[in-house]
């Protein structure tokens, strides 16, 4: 067995005590340095008025359908063909929120082709898995595809796969809100789906009061709109008002299959739509185009991130190359509130 001289072990207790008194020194004297605590079980009320470091954005993607024909690729190709693209990008990040466009039925039914009542497959979930998916809307108008049964379904095979589901499909309730995890602080995200009805504006206003409390953002993920329109409907644009008046700070929509225009609304910024991120839609190239909204949030401001994104397979999203970038900035931005310079700069600030 190897001995250790006595003087080379008091050498090495004087060195390592040294080195700890300049870590703490360092933690204590620079404000890069910040150790965020873990939370308990028993926090359950963040502390929003702490500092905030430099953390990894939240990701918002658009409408994910994992039946159908992409099932079917799923199934041959293996579920990493679906993600193989996007699985590093998501690696860095502090939430991935989806809009979960599907029911879940026990026992599993295959969607057939030109079928609108979409089933997914518990196999299919390890897409979430690979993409890091950590919050899922369900409410839309597939949620309810296999009735409440199958809604929840849904609700229990996601949270198995560490998936938070939330989002009523037909009203605001408790499950509609849920909280992200963010540093020393929450970011709220109102679930709500329009098609169809009128949702209770007061109940609406309550819950986005209750969110403020404890929240540094409140962000609306609304589904809406008009299926393949670029451009957001009247009614869209009123609802967006009526969730300003409400209290919220962001709104990032979906369900159109297209990407839609970027507008401020009221002081809030309004993303109509994202289009669709995973999706067995080829007719145009519109629906095989999609949006990603990164959200970081920092003391006073918040940052949005715009990364666009295509089908280069089929139901494969994948970055686009430069120069299909910059010609889709600059149809976006000639759709939308912004100057071409801040559309094409990828990155928008706002006060909160």
């Amino acid at each position: 067995m190897l001995r250790v001289p006595k003087s080379h072990l008091a050498k090495f207790s004087i060195i390592a005590a040294g080195l700890l008194a300049v870590i703490y020194f360092l933690f204590q004297a620079s404000d890069e340095f910040i150790v965020l605590a873990p939370q308990s079980e028993n926090d359950v009320t963040p502390d929003i008025t702490k500092p905030f470091v430099q953390l990894d954005p939240i990701y918002f993607t658009g409408d994910v359908m994992l039946g159908r024909h992409v099932e079917i690729l799923g199934n041959r190709n293996g579920t990493a063909y679906l993600t193989k693209h996007f699985a590093p990008l998501f690696a860095s990040s502090s939430a991935v929120v989806i809009n979960f466009e599907s029911a879940m039925a026990r026992p599993h039914e295959p969607t057939g082709s030109g079928i609108m009542r979409f089933s997914t497959a518990p196999a299919l979930l390890a897409v979430l898995d690979e993409l890091r998916v950590t919050h899922a809307s369900l409410a839309n108008n597939h949620a309810l595809d296999y009735g409440h049964e199958g809604y929840t379904t849904t609700v229990n095979e996601l949270r198995d796969k560490g998936v938070v589901a939330f989002g009523h499909p037909t009203k605001v309730a408790s499950t509609s809100l849920t909280y992200i995890p963010y540093g020393s602080s929450t970011i709220a995200v109102l679930g709500l789906h329009t098609l169809f009805m009128t949702l209770d504006q007061k109940a609406i206003t309550a819950i986005v009061s209750e969110a403020k409390e404890s929240s540094a953002l409140v962000v609306a993920y609304v589904h809406w709109g008009n299926e393949y329109e670029l451009t957001h409907s009247n009614a869209q644009r009123e609802f967006a008002r009526s969730l300003a008046a409400a209290g919220v700070d962001l709104l990032i929509g979906h369900h159109p299959h297209v990407v839609q225009d970027i507008a401020v609304v009221d002081g809030m910024p309004v993303l109509y739509s994202l289009g669709n991120f995973i999706f067995d839609q080829y007719f145009s190239p519109d629906v095989q185009t999609g949006l990603i909204v990164t959200l970081s949030v920092q003391e006073d401001t918040f940052t949005i991130g715009l990364v666009p994104h295509r089908q280069c397979e089929r139901s494969v999203p994948c970055l686009m190359a430069k120069t299909e970038e910059e010609e889709f900035l600059t149809a976006l931005a000639a759709r939308s509130d912004f100057e071409t310079g801040q559309i094409m700069a990828k990155k928008l600030t706002f006060s909160r």
